[in-house]
């Protein structure tokens, strides 16, 4: 999971970034994050964290504390990432933003017990809190395609 939401898209903006910076028209980084990285209140970034070896020492393997780190470890890559840009003054060029769709069902709780995730939806559904993929993705689109707004960089 840290793999996934993490490291590879750490990896991707890292090795595409040279064809952002000689691209003659501005790029958009837009990097999807999730509400559940609030959750995380002790971390310690490091690289036993960062790798995900941290959770290795588990008897269970921590589905949602791991997701959150991913997350939060995106959301701190995308921070760092817009203040080195503005730190090569090159914020112009390359926008780097972040979205949040909110709740969306999704198959996240599949490894849960399946009581537990009917119940979980079940409760997300009646509040009105559930979005489907479909109403989740707009927050992404509309962040890719929403026009440059203006240049702050005093992160």
């Amino acid at each position: 999971m840290i793999g996934t939401n993490y490291i590879s898209t750490f990896v991707l903006t890292k090795l595409l970034l040279p064809l952002l910076e000689s691209s003659p028209v501005s790029s958009k980084i837009v990097n999807v994050a999730s509400f559940t990285h609030r959750a995380v209140t002790d971390m310690q970034v490091d690289e036993v964290t960062v790798s995900g070896k941290r959770f290795l020492s588990s008897k269970r393997y921590p589905y949602a504390q791991i997701y959150e780190y991913s997350k939060i470890c995106l959301l701190l890559f995308s921070f760092e990432l817009h203040r080195q840009l503005c730190q090569m003054g090159k914020s112009h060029q390359i926008f780097v933003n972040v979205a949040d769709p909110g709740v969306v069902e999704t198959n996240i709780m599949q490894d849960f017990p399946a009581s537990l995730s009917w119940l979980a939806f079940f409760v997300l559904k009646r509040l009105r809190l559930l979005q489907s993929p479909e109403s989740g993705k707009e927050a992404i689109i509309d962040a890719a395609l929403a026009p440059p707004g203006i240049e702050t960089c005093s992160v």
